[in-house]
């Protein structure tokens, strides 16, 4: 079969016409893929976080205590005992966490590296006065639980607010070590954001985090953040206060008296 001159033209001309439409198409797509693949590689550590209280204690002794905000007190639930069932049953509910919010922190390494942690900076996203709503607690007993963390104090939005490192065994108020580590090994801390003890206002604050972090000199900035959206944690002051101490029963509750539990 001949082919004319003008069909090969006319094919020429549309598989031109396709591959410049088909590359206009994939070069976005090419890119993207060029830049995640560049900060993979490039980006010298890992940095996540947890907050679910049932892995961050993982393995602890139950004596850690938690108090949530609710909005609507009439929404109140029988909640269950166990601390993992404890917390559930709250989120389930739209609470959000008051007085504190414990992250726990993991860096891995890449590759080999002189790491440190240079700053930990709080982003202030909005502070809202709250006349409503009521503070829920699971109370517990035993020793306080003190693993190596940031404390941050949200209080006085306008001043910096106060960042401390603790470190049980030393001073509780040095600066955070310097770490060597191998490719592929793990550094863990804490880092507990508190607010609205001992105040009579209660507050809503948004707030996130960054890392300044050095490695091998260079600096790196990690942002923390609830996937994209700022965490939250409420200053209770003034706020009706309940525990629920069998599970299933509401009591009135005074977070400064003596049998509050730790």
């Amino acid at each position: 079969m001949t082919v004319s001159l003008l069909e090969m033209a006319v094919s020429f001309v549309l598989g031109l016409l396709g591959g410049v439409t088909l590359q206009a198409y994939l070069r976005p797509l090419s890119a993207l893929i060029e830049r995640r693949a560049r900060k993979h590689w490039s980006d010298p550590l890992i940095v996540a976080f947890e907050r679910d209280p049932s892995i961050i204690w993982s393995g602890e002794m139950d004596w850690m205590s938690f108090s949530v905000y609710i909005d609507d007190p009439s929404r109140i639930p029988a909640m269950p005992i166990g601390r993992a069932e404890w917390m559930a049953a709250a989120r389930s509910i739209n609470a959000v966490d008051a007085f504190t919010t414990q992250l726990k922190i993991t860096l891995q390494a890449r590759t080999e590296a002189a790491v440190v942690i240079e700053r930990v900076r709080v982003v202030g996203h909005r502070t809202i006065p709250l006349d409503h709503g009521m503070i829920l607690t699971r109370p517990t007993g035993g020793a306080e639980l003190e693993p190596r963390r940031f404390e941050v104090e949200l209080d006085g939005w306008g001043l910096e607010p106060l960042i401390t490192w603790k470190n049980l065994g030393s001073d509780g108020q040095d600066n955070p070590p310097g770490l060597k580590l191998a490719a592929g090994d793990v550094e863990r801390f804490h880092i507990w954001a508190t607010t609205g003890y001992g105040t009579d206002q209660a507050m809503w604050h948004e707030w996130s985090l960054v890392l300044d972090i050095l490695v091998e000199g260079v600096k790196f900035e990690y942002p923390i953040n609830d996937n994209g959206q700022p965490f939250v944690t409420v200053a209770g002051g003034g706020l009706p206060h309940r525990m629920n101490a069998e599970g299933t029963e509401w009591v009135d509750f005074d977070p400064d008296s003596d049998t509050a539990g730790s």
